[in-house]
């Protein structure tokens, strides 16, 4: 594994874990957090399991 494949997976669990993007964002060091933005395609896109998500929290 690369180390950009590493970077990738670092953020992606980062997201899945709901770490804010801005904090990502900084951790990584991006230029620009539509770079950051890019990983947030680990997340559930039905709004069902995203409540699912949501209730399973609070």
């Amino acid at each position: 594994m690369s180390l950009h494949g590493l970077r990738h997976t670092c953020a992606s669990d980062m997201v899945q874990a709901s770490v804010h993007l801005t904090n990502i964002f900084k951790f990584l060091g991006h230029a620009s957090i539509t770079t950051t933005q890019i990983y947030t395609h680990v997340l559930p896109s039905d709004p069902r399991e995203v409540a699912e998500v949501l209730s399973a929290i609070g």
